[in-house]
């Protein structure tokens, strides 16, 4: 396939024999056997991410449910706001990772117990409330379009 160049930057997306496209500008500098090697080599490392992610929520889910954290040297629930950061500030990652089951168990349980009348924050932590459970929430519907 040969390079489409326009101006100003504006690239088109070249279909390669395999069913995928590249943007022409990639297509410049590799070959199309290298930018498959590339995206298999980039599929195996989203998969490690992905497992990764689930080895980590699956320790939180286990050793500390509904606490805003795990104590990261004992391995016990550790609470801060007493409304499960964890769970809300990590929705929009489980969602951008693909790992829906473990979304909505987070959205389950945001539903049912997150309750901001029962939180424990002061002033100097008004910040990480913001961007925390403000930001998680916000990331969750942004991604999903859910309430």
């Amino acid at each position: 396939p040969t390079a489409i160049v326009t101006p100003e930057n504006v690239t088109f997306s070249i279909p390669q024999s395999d069913g995928h496209s590249y943007p022409a500008r990639w297509l410049q500098r590799h070959s199309p056997a290298e930018l498959d090697a590339s995206r298999t080599k980039a599929a195996v490392w989203a998969e490690e991410v992905r497992e990764a992610a689930r080895h980590a929520w699956n320790g939180y889910r286990s050793q500390a449910w509904g606490y805003d954290q795990v104590h990261p040297k004992r391995g016990t629930p550790n609470t801060w706001f007493n409304l499960g950061l964890s769970i809300v500030e990590g929705m929009d990652t489980l969602w951008l990772l693909g790992l829906r089951q473990e979304f909505s168990e987070a959205e389950q349980w945001v539903e049912e117990h997150l309750v901001f009348q029962e939180a424990k924050t002061k002033m100097d932590s008004f910040f990480e409330a913001t961007i925390r459970l403000l930001g998680g929430l916000l990331g969750a519907h942004a991604l999903t379009q859910r309430p």
